[in-house]
């Protein structure tokens, strides 16, 4: 069964966190949250559509996705971020952000045990998100 996908393209500012070292310490950086966008949307069929799509967005920090769909007629150019653009939408599929999970010790070099972690994860979930497919992504201050 298709679904949809709402892109948001930053026109002023990446999406993403940024992270520097500043006195031999990892520091994220703040330069200020995306404000400007285009919208689009991109029709997906499935996990595999989601995933090969989600792939080729994480490529560019000035993308974002959402849930909602646009309030607007599609394209939209230069939207300001505000609720009124976007409404509510059932979607197929669902974004979970995993903060501060505690690691046993034997994963706290967490890049050699990349699917451990989601694995994991996932045990962290209620009953409705076990034995299922997902596809995962790691954030930019992963192991931070």
């Amino acid at each position: 069964m298709s679904d949809t996908l709402t892109i948001l393209h930053s026109l002023d500012k990446p999406c993403t966190k940024r992270f520097e070292y500043q006195n031999r310490e990892l520091c994220e950086c703040s330069g200020g949250m995306a404000y400007k966008f285009n919208v689009s949307e991109e029709t997906i069929d499935g996990l595999s559509d989601l995933g090969q799509a989600l792939s080729i967005l994480e490529e560019n920090s000035h993308t974002a996705i959402i849930r909602g769909k646009s309030a607007d007629a599609l394209p939209v150019s230069d939207i300001r971020r505000k609720s009124e653009h976007f409404e509510a939408e059932p979607r197929q599929w669902c974004l979970i952000d995993i903060d501060d999970l505690p690691l046993l010790d034997e994963l706290k070099d967490f890049n050699d045990h990349l699917p451990e972690l989601v694995e994991l994860s996932i045990l962290q979930l209620p009953p409705e998100f076990q034995n299922i497919d997902c596809w995962y992504q790691f954030s930019s201050s992963m192991g931070g």
